[in-house]
């Protein structure tokens, strides 16, 4: 196979050998143009997203709506966020049939002298699968050879003085003209400045008798001043008379020069996109032995671009020692036509230094200039690097996490100890058992007991947690009936509901037993919480209403609903979180900040899942769910109540 850069349709075929490394690579680009909030798309971008370039065209809302739902707030954000100009990220797209597809984004944006974006371009990478890209290169060449089929070969004839002695319809109309318009003209005036004297050398060249015709690609000046590419073919001739006339053929190549435009456009931001994914593409000749590597693949393994053609196994000698057999493995499923080959390795570079990288190579397939094989190649060392440094850090918040968890179980039962001695001696002092108190002692004594019981609680609460968290948290799971129990929790917060003239109500299926397989103990602390959080943080006159209902023949939901103040848009985010009390921390309102923390782990470790929903200024809603249990699985004493 001889040498690309050196064959006459060299630049062509380079061209085709770059779209199927995209095609091997299965990644696209794009451009987007910030003032005219324009975007380009590479043909292969539409593929990726599956969707027809005749009848699409891609805009910032367009390709918001394709990204999926859960990370299109997060993709949404980069629009808006002027202070990065490199990003790489992962992200999925839904493609109009419902096939989710992953997609890695390589972007880089550039800044005008004021700071703001004004360009933004980068590669699309379809990490599902890869596909070529070399349809779009085919296609371009099919329309290309189109146009060279359909258009109509101009013919002009002029004198030894370049006088216009006769020209065709299809030449005048080519550059706009009539022919009767351009008879009589010079052809040179038909030119651009820069181009006379090269022709006017070649006009001479042929009258000093070295050859008698010349094939020569040439612009001519369209009348509105565009430039309009042609090939001439032009031979020299001597009339019956000794007149010296120039005959010239021209055919029309202006829309190839406008596609080899578009391609050369092409290859460099095809560059560029390997320069950014970090993908370079190798080329290997079987017949030959001969290698050709793209620039980038050159500087991942550290060769000068200049050496891109070998006729050596230099990638072999650079893939790590101890990568070696599933390397030679790999080469060996591809000669056995296995299929597309996905492999992950080392190698050293020129100077010494290991990199991580994927390849991806086709088997060999046969062309007309014989049998090849095409691959790519991305460095991947620093992803690698990022990966082991998150894992890193992963393990240590794990660890940090075990010791926190242990020093809150230790600390919390040192702490139970003399808080329950302080309680019990407090209750004493406050039932006058070592005589009587006077109005500003037991005040005193009446704080010091609230105090400690809230403390009390609060480690209670730590300690579950620390429990569930360390995995030594133990569950009595039963079949629990709702009915009662949620009346017994509604009836032992109606005197503190009374005093704020709160409003209790609940829609408690009675003439149907419900029941949840539930911890007993632990249901009932979640409803008194869900039900004392409902009074506390409600208005005064206000309501507070508990629901039972099938949310399907599996499961049960509990829904708490208060007329409260509602929790702010921006906090909601937050209402799980441990020692988070939303604001309520400034109110006259006693609480930790874990409890809907505990009480969310505590449905879940029954198996449960928990949730809300709140509207700022009018209400919030707590609900939980949990299994339903057969009626026929209560013990006997609570089926008898819920028979009566």
């Amino acid at each position: 196979m001889p040498n690309l850069e050196r064959s006459p349709d060299g630049e062509r075929r380079r061209l085709q050998l770059l779209s199927l490394a995209l095609r091997i690579g299965s990644f696209g680009y794009f451009v987007q143009e910030r003032a005219s909030r324009k975007i380009t798309w590479a043909p292969e971008t539409y593929r990726i997203w599956d969707v027809d370039p005749a009848t699409t065209t891609p805009t910032h809302e367009w390709v918001l709506e394709t990204i999926h739902p859960d990370e299109r707030d997060l993709v949404a954000s980069w629009h808006t966020d002027n202070s990065w100009t490199e990003k790489v990220s992962d992200f999925r797209i839904i493609r109009p049939d419902g096939e989710v597809r992953h997609i890695r984004t390589h972007i880089e944006r550039e800044k005008d002298e004021s700071g703001l974006i004004n360009l933004a371009y980068g590669l699309v990478i379809d990490q599902t699968e890869r596909r070529s890209a070399q349809l779009a290169l085919q296609h371009s060449e099919a329309r290309f050879e189109s146009l060279v089929e359909t258009s109509g070969a101009g013919i002009v004839i002029t004198a030894a003085n370049a006088k216009i002695l006769f020209i065709n319809t299809a030449f005048a109309n080519l550059l706009g003209y009539t022919p009767i318009e351009l008879l009589g003209e010079s052809i040179r005036d038909l030119s651009p400045q820069e181009t006379k004297d090269a022709t006017f050398a070649m006009v001479q060249d042929m009258r000093a008798g070295h050859g008698r015709s010349r094939d020569v690609d040439k612009p001519y000046l369209h009348r509105n001043g565009e430039l309009v590419w042609t090939r001439l073919t032009m031979s020299r001739h001597t009339t019956a008379a000794g007149q010296e006339e120039f005959i010239g053929v021209i055919q029309d190549l202006t829309a190839r020069h406008r596609t080899e435009k578009l391609l050369r456009d092409s290859e460099t931001l095809l560059t560029a996109a390997q320069r950014i994914g970090k993908i370079g593409h190798w080329v290997w000749w079987i017949g030959s032995e001969s290698f050709e590597w793209s620039e980038e693949l050159c500087r991942i393994v550290g060769y000068p671009s200049d050496q891109r053609v070998t006729k050596d196994y230099r990638m072999r000698r650079h893939v790590h020692p101890d990568d070696q057999a599933q390397y030679q493995a790999a080469i060996q499923r591809l000669f056995d036509g296995q299929g597309m080959q996905t492999l992950e390795y080392r190698i050293i570079r020129l100077d010494g230094e290991v990199r991580n990288v994927i390849g991806r190579s086709m088997p060999p397939e046969e062309t007309p200039q014989g049998p090849r094989m095409v691959g790519t190649v991305q460095d991947i060392t620093d992803t690698k690097a990022r990966e082991e440094a998150l894992r890193r850090e992963r393990l240590n918040a794990e660890l940090a996490n075990r010791a926190k968890t242990l020093f809150l179980a230790n600390m919390s039962h040192e702490l139970r100890t003399p808080l329950n001695a302080i309680l019990g001696f407090g209750q004493l002092l406050a039932m006058g058992t070592k005589g009587a108190l006077n109005a500003d002692q037991q005040s005193y004594v009446d704080n010091i007991v609230r105090g400690g019981e809230h403390l009390l609680r609060l480690i209670g609460d730590v300690l579950d947690l620390a429990r569930i968290d360390s995995g030594h948290f133990q569950l009595s799971v039963t079949s629990v009936e709702l009915y009662q129990a949620c009346l017994d929790v509604l009836a032992g917060f109606s005197q503190l509901a009374a005093e704020r003239r709160i409003t209790m109500r609940s829609n408690i299926p009675s003439q149907v037993t419900l029941a949840v397989k539930a911890d007993r103990v632990r249901l009932t602390q979640v409803l008194m919480n869900l039900v004392s959080n409902a009074v506390k943080y409600n208005r005064d006159a206000g309501n507070v209403r508990l629901d039972v209902s099938m949310e399907s023949d599996d499961w049960v939901r509990v829904t708490v609903h208060n007329t409260g103040q509602g929790i702010p848009w921006d906090r909601q985010a937050e209402v799980f979180q441990n020692f988070n009390r939303l604001g309520a921390e400034d109110k006259a309102v006693d609480g930790t900040g874990i409890g809907l923390a505990l009480l969310k782990r505590l449905v879940e470790e029954m198996g449960g899942r928990m949730g809300f929903q709140s509207e700022p200024g009018a209400f919030t809603q707590f609900w939980f769910e949990l299994p339903r249990a057969s009626a026929k699985d209560l013990p006997a004493q609570s089926a008898l109540k819920a028979a009566q």
